[in-house]
């Protein structure tokens, strides 16, 4: 009988432990624990951009400095190679001719100013002469034919007055006139820079809209260079680049301050502008320089078509964290048929899911084979 019950006892122990191994693993909590989706992955690595662009300096502030009024030099203050301020007395015109029509074109406004006033006590003493004329008439202490005397008197006051009053505007336009042709006798710098073109000198004649200096400011220059449509998306306004140009041993500071909307139609490149400190005014106009999209932008991330999602017509990733899959926004630029640049989202080293399948959402537990 002892034996039977031990035999029993075991018997239980045994079925006991082996619905224990058999049980379905849970959490802490009591819940089954998620399955992770097996994925594969591919660590975002980068490319090197290894592309020089060259292009030429370009100036970006020049003046031609011209006259306005026609006249004779009898100054140049200036040679070629100096250096102006702007507001610099440059070219100096005879402006005698000038200065006598401004006093004879005061004089005429003065004159003109004194028939006002004159004419104006004329006008008040007519229209009192008559206001008192018609008071006697409508009295009848005197006939009509002297009220009719005062009205013309005083309609011919009026005339007077208003043709006074009208030539007015005229002679301060030409009064200021011809101080504005005193004013361009002297002709000024209009920014600061060097004189690199000298093309008139003292006795000769000044014309209207001929040049007669050039002025260019080399306190900063440009690079202009042409990018390639494949390249473009890597260059962005505002950003610092390396400027180097052949001869000189010096590595200059530029930063990306204009990109051309409208590609060139001869080569389908984008004229891109870079600015340039110049203060040590080593840089000149027509040097070769180049720079680099290394130095610009670093290198480029990119990633298969194949791991990408679209979703409203915004692309994803899923990268994985932790072995969790988060889905990350990310910036694409197309670089080939299975290919895409990664402009923003990703950073080197982050694991990102090949071809993700349809059962793969965000913060689901992933398991990387």
């Amino acid at each position: 009988m002892i034996n039977r019950l031990l035999a029993i006892t075991l018997l239980s122990s045994t079925l006991t432990l082996i619905v224990t191994g058999c049980a379905v693993k849970t959490t802490s909590s009591g819940t089954p624990a998620p399955t992770a989706i097996p994925v594969k992955v591919m660590k975002v690595g980068s490319t090197t951009n290894n592309a020089n662009l060259s292009g030429k300096i370009i100036v970006d502030q020049q003046a031609k400095v011209f006259s306005k009024v026609a006249g004779k030099v009898t100054e140049v203050n200036v040679k070629e190679g100096d250096l102006v301020n702007k507001g610099d007395l440059l070219v100096q015109l005879d402006a005698f001719d000038s200065g006598n029509k401004v006093i004879q074109t005061q004089s005429s406004l003065d004159t003109l100013k004194q028939t006002i006033v004159q004419t104006k006590i004329a006008l008040d003493y007519a229209q009192t002469n008559y206001d008192r004329t018609k008071a006697l008439a409508e009295a009848g202490v005197v006939p009509q034919s002297d009220l009719d005397a005062v009205n013309t008197k005083l309609k011919t006051a009026e005339a007077a007055y208003e043709q006074a009053k009208a030539g007015l505007p005229g002679a301060e336009a030409s009064l200021a006139l011809a101080q504005s042709a005193v004013q361009d006798a002297s002709i000024y710098s209009p920014l600061n820079g060097t004189v690199t073109e000298k093309l008139i000198n003292p006795g000769e004649m000044a014309s209207p809209g001929v040049s007669m200096l050039t002025i260019v400011n080399m306190q900063e220059v440009l690079l202009q260079v042409s990018v390639p449509q494949d390249k473009i998306f890597q260059v962005k306004p505002g950003t610092p680049v390396e400027v180097f140009v052949d001869g000189i041993d010096q590595k200059f500071n530029g930063t990306i301050d204009f990109i051309s909307p409208v590609s060139d139609s001869t080569n389908n490149t984008f004229p891109v502008k870079v600015r340039i400190d110049n203060t040590s005014a080593v840089l000149r106009v027509g040097m070769i320089a180049r720079i680099s999209l290394d130095s610009m932008n670093g290198k480029i991330s990119e990633l298969p078509k194949s791991s990408i999602v679209e979703q409203d017509q915004k692309y994803y990733v899923y990268k994985v964290d932790k072995d969790v899959a988060r889905l990350v926004q990310v910036e694409l630029k197309e670089k080939d048929s299975n290919w895409n640049y990664v402009i923003n989202g990703v950073a080197n080293n982050d694991e990102i899911v090949i071809n993700p399948g349809s059962q793969l959402t965000d913060g689901v537990k992933v398991q990387i084979n």
